[in-house]
């Protein structure tokens, strides 16, 4: 069974990167303060309100993040695609059988998790793993992120099944946006 967090949003991808670039902003306010020792006292307190500043939007910008994903989630089986809600009440339910094809974006790994996403998001490029699945009367489009590796594994056996059952799996790299 793969789970993952569907994405409600692309502005989800805008706020991540604010969210970046405030934390590395909070970082170097920090190193200022206590780097400086010979700094006096109204220039660090002066650091220090900039830094609660900037830690107090960090904090909103996080939770308006946190809204945007999360509150649904895809979960692909052998025999079921279905997203459903933090409750786990089922919202959507299909068989992969009854698909004409699942387009899959993805490249297979957790974002962020290395230096070159980070400088590439920072950039304004973002990577994003996509799931359409083309049924004979519409086109069904979900971002999602994936958390773990097992996940990831996850993902990778259950497309594989899927083409070995004979259903139209077609796989293509992450789909990089300009953000």
């Amino acid at each position: 069974m793969f789970k993952a967090s569907i994405i409600e949003s692309e502005s989800y991808f805008r706020k991540r990167r604010v969210v970046m670039l405030i934390s590395i902003a909070l970082q170097i306010v920090v190193v200022t303060v206590f780097s400086f020792s010979n700094l006096g006292i109204l220039p660090r307190m002066m650091f220090l309100l900039l830094m609660f500043f900037i830690l107090y939007f960090d904090i909103r910008l996080r939770r308006k993040l946190a809204s945007l994903v999360g509150n649904r989630r895809l979960i692909l089986e052998l025999g079921e695609i279905r997203i459903e809600d933090k409750q786990q009440n089922v919202l959507n339910a299909l068989n992969p059988d009854n698909v004409d094809k699942i387009i899959v974006h993805t490249n297979f790994k957790i974002y962020q998790s290395s230096f070159k996403d980070i400088w590439s998001e920072l950039k304004g490029n973002v990577n994003v793993n996509l799931i359409e699945y083309h049924g004979t009367e519409s086109v069904h489009s979900i971002y999602f992120d994936m958390d773990s590796y097992y996940m990831i594994r996850q993902l990778e056996k259950i497309l594989k099944y899927w083409t070995t059952q004979g259903i139209n799996v077609e796989q293509f790299p992450a789909q990089t946006i300009k953000i």
